[in-house]
């Protein structure tokens, strides 16, 4: 995947992964080593896939509903936003950010439970937190909450719709999208 000539970059000349895949996808996201690039959609599920080969290396399965968004920590773990899971006694199921190890077998660790669509995550570079976007209010905002799900709070606050963020290297501003002014445009904004 990452063996395409700097110049050359044409979609002739693009890797094509997945080309069987009956669902659509959402989200994709590469590892911090390169190695690894993760997919999820509609087909309740994250496809861990070799980068070089494309090949399947590991199915993350058990969602109910479609996996909106997908990214790696730093550290490697991966983070799922806008998946469903079910509850342990199997009466109902939680929505919510969700983090995977890459490798074993352990269930999702749930950080936050918004009760309502996630459509993105990123990590700070450090990993300490973490922003994404939700409709738990009414409106799609960004929120804010550290790594190990405590400290949750709302950043945006705005009836518009905010989403897709990412973080500054020092991890000290958040770029988003958003349609406040009409058209989807790019904001820059300082976490405190």
């Amino acid at each position: 995947a990452w063996g395409l000539p700097e110049g050359q970059r044409r979609p002739d000349r693009a890797k094509r992964f997945l080309p069987e895949n009956s669902f659509q996808i959402s989200s994709v996201a590469v590892s911090p080593d390169g190695k690894l690039l993760a997919a999820c959609g509609d087909e309740r599920s994250v496809k861990l896939l070799d980068a070089a080969t494309g090949s399947l290396v590991r199915l993350l399965e058990g969602h109910e509903d479609a996996v909106g968004a997908v990214t790696f920590s730093p550290d490697g773990k991966i983070a799922l936003a806008g998946a469903s899971f079910p509850t342990k006694d199997d009466t109902e199921t939680e929505e919510g950010l969700h983090l995977f190890a890459v490798e074993g077998a352990a269930a999702p660790r749930v950080l936050a439970a918004p009760a309502h669509q996630l459509r993105a995550v990123a990590f700070t570079p450090d990993g300490k937190r973490i922003a994404f976007t939700s409709n738990r209010t009414g409106d799609y905002d960004l929120w804010l909450m550290n790594a190990d799900g405590t400290g949750l709070r709302n950043l945006t606050r705005h009836k518009a719709q905010d989403n897709f963020a990412a973080w500054s290297p020092d991890g000290k501003k958040i770029a988003f999208i958003s349609n406040r002014a009409g058209g989807h445009d790019v904001y820059i904004m300082p976490v405190d």
